[in-house]
């Protein structure tokens, strides 16, 4: 609605119209009615439009489905709700986490009157059969953390419209198997209160998840647990002792007159008794203090490592060298704001970017371009870093070889030229050295000649001396044989 001032403004603009309308040809009846039509369609605009300021718990935040739901936990929302008599625009607002540290989203477009407002994280089906009210952003840090978060809205101009403070621990809410939100009861009173939130009831819900499961909420909706009243602290009865009984005093006894005229006897006065006054007792009401909510830390998979790495590649370094990944996990593992280091010369750390996954036994190759990280070709290793710096995984080596990888096999680590980014490491089985020892038969079928010849060819590829002299007597042995019998046919 448009404020006094405002219409004054109107009413002295309307006025200068009246007065510059004469010159114009227009007089009477007619530039009356003309600015009438004007006042009209300016109260139509100013009465139509939403308004930009907004004062404190003008709109709240609602309720908060920090856990996700039963389809993905990924898919958080949270809601607004308008508890004033006209819309307001949220053009310029944000959502912020860590006390206003980190923008969630920024908002966007128009919150009618004792209106709701939805805000999804991922996309428009983490609530299928219920519209967005705006186009989901993926927000910005890495979602709401389980353990608590210290949300703030804030107007255009950085002013806090509402605050909720959860940084020690969600005061409602919970995860699987239902995934219940967490609901304000008094749209009015503190979004920083513990008292003043809930968990959905799961009697009164709205909408489904991506998979078709029921959302313990009630997004666009009045929330279950709306207008409870906030539990304050009851004293017990006043006790009312019973009052003492008042005795009653026995009446003296009246004088005996004699016979002789005598003057009347003053008769003895009544005894008065004071009561005692009844005893107020008074109880003070202990105060109830509010539950220790303890932190607990976030807890990364394990499972995540360092499988393959080409440090020296055939190709160019500064383009063709890659880290490759791997996820023993038969789950999906988010990998934001995990990082990897390189750990001689001038080192590097590469965090991975928001929305980087890696799936259930799957690969991820991050090659140096997109990690800046260096590889050197005369010894170098990795660190692979959670974001509470967890160092997870590591690998160290020494002078790498040429176009050959380096491989994890089970525990050990082993070059190969067999290449295998995003795929199962493959290491060729070593040939094994193979010796040809000739029979005796074979030997006799040869010349000396030959088999001094076949012997000597051995001698290059033979790494056992003891071998080859026991081939060379062989071939030596035979060839005087052969001589023998030659010699024995030709003189017979």
């Amino acid at each position: 609605m448009s404020s006094p001032h405002t219409t004054t403004k109107i009413c002295e603009f309307v006025k200068r119209i009246r007065l510059t309308a004469k010159p114009l040809g227009f007089s009477g009846n007619l530039h009356l009615a003309w600015g009438s039509r004007v006042i009209a369609i300016l109260f139509f605009v100013f009465l139509t439009s939403p308004i930009q300021a907004a004062n404190s718990l003008d709109v709240v935040i609602n309720e908060i489905a920090w856990m996700g739901t039963k389809a993905n936990s990924s898919d958080e929302w949270i809601e607004l709700y308008n508890n004033t008599d006209q819309a307001i625009s949220l053009e310029g607002w944000g959502l912020y986490e860590a006390g206003g540290e980190t923008l969630i989203e920024p908002l966007t477009g128009v919150i009618e009157a004792k209106s709701y407002y939805l805000i999804e994280r991922t996309d428009d089906t983490t609530i299928s059969d219920i519209p967005t009210s705006q186009e989901p952003s993926g927000w910005g840090g890495y979602g709401l953390n389980n353990n608590g978060e210290h949300l703030l809205l804030l107007d255009g101009n950085s002013m806090i419209i509402d605050e909720v403070n959860c940084s020690g621990g969600w005061f409602a809410g919970e995860t699987s198997p239902n995934y219940k939100t967490m609901e304000r009861k008094d749209t009015r009173g503190s979004g920083s209160d513990l008292y003043n939130w809930a968990t959905n009831n799961g009697a009164i819900i709205n909408g489904h998840d991506a998979k078709g499961n029921p959302v313990y909420g009630t997004p666009k909706t009045e929330n279950s647990i709306m207008n409870e009243p906030t539990p304050t602290p009851t004293s017990a009865p006043t006790p009312t002792p019973t009052p003492l009984p008042t005795p009653t005093s026995k009446p003296s006894p009246s004088a005996t007159p004699k016979p002789s005229p005598s003057p009347t006897p003053t008769p003895t006065p009544k005894p008065t008794i004071t009561p005692i006054p009844t005893p107020i007792i008074t109880i003070s009401p202990s105060p109830i203090s509010k539950p220790e909510i303890k932190e607990s830390k976030t807890i990364y998979p394990a499972g995540i490592i360092i499988n393959e790495i080409l440090p020296s590649p055939e190709g160019p370094d500064e383009t063709d060298e890659w880290i490759e990944i791997f996820n023993e996990n038969s789950l999906e593992v988010n990998l934001t704001g995990w990082q990897i280091s390189d750990t001689v010369g001038k080192t590097t750390v590469y965090t991975l970017p928001k929305g980087k996954k890696i799936s259930p036994q799957g690969f991820l190759v991050l090659k140096r371009p997109e990690t800046k990280i260096t590889l050197n070709n005369d010894g170098d290793g990795l660190k692979f870093i959670q974001p509470d710096g967890n160092v997870i995984d590591s690998v160290n080596y020494e002078k790498a070889p040429k176009g050959q990888s380096y491989n994890r096999i089970d525990s050990k680590w082993v070059w190969s030229k067999t290449l295998t980014p995003g795929s199962e490491n493959i290491i060729p089985k070593p040939i094994s050295e193979k010796k040809e020892v000739k029979s005796l038969k074979e030997a006799q079928e040869i010349t000396p000649e030959k088999g001094l010849a076949a012997v000597g060819e051995e001698i290059p590829n033979s790494s056992n001396l003891y071998i080859f002299l026991i081939a060379l007597a062989i071939g030596i042995f035979s060839g005087i044989i052969i001589l023998i019998l030659k010699k024995k046919i030709k003189t017979s």
